[in-house]
């Protein structure tokens, strides 16, 4: 099954397999429309999900308009391709400083090649460490997203405070 073939509303857990960028780019699309309060990312720049790009940045913004409790945390060891090539995302955390939170990992606890989005609390899409895009998204399973949670949340925790919404106290 390919991602233009799921079902988003169909309650059955699913595994969808991710073979290209293209297919990648709609898993993340389901992903996000999933989504109803959280949206948790770790990669090493988040550059491998284009988390900036028009169609995510307003499904996020949806998210977060459509529940005030909603919360978006995104987990990186290199802050540099956030603060050049991220301009519409660091433009929604200024929108949403209190529910789009951006942290950089401790370096006792680095995302390394750790690469997933984990969206409330059953969607997970999760890339391995390749030259190639490969990958799968996991639809409504719970079993399999928990310990990602867990271990999303120690390195979130340990990474200590957010990076700033404007830099350098910019407007």
């Amino acid at each position: 099954m390919k991602p233009s073939e799921v079902v988003i509303d169909d309650p059955a857990p699913r595994r969808v397999l991710i073979d290209s960028r293209e297919e990648l780019h709609e898993a993340l699309r389901i992903a996000l429309r999933s989504g109803r309060r959280t949206v948790r990312a770790l990669h090493r720049d988040l550059s491998a999900f284009d988390l900036s790009s028009i169609d995510s940045t307003d499904w996020l913004r949806q998210l977060l308009v459509g529940d005030r409790s909603a919360r978006v945390r995104l987990l990186v060891d290199d802050a540099a391709w956030l603060e050049t090539r991220a301009a519409r995302l660091r433009l929604l955390q200024r929108r949403f400083p209190h529910a789009l939170e951006l942290r950089a990992a401790s370096d006792a606890d680095p995302v390394g090649d750790d690469a997933c989005v984990l969206v409330d609390d059953h969607v997970t899409l999760e890339l391995r460490a390749t030259r190639t895009t490969s990958g799968a998204l996991w639809l409504h399973h719970k079993p399999y997203a928990q310990p990602l949670i867990a271990a999303f949340d120690r390195r979130w925790n340990a990474g200590g405070h957010n990076l700033p919404a404007s830099p350098l106290g910019l407007p």
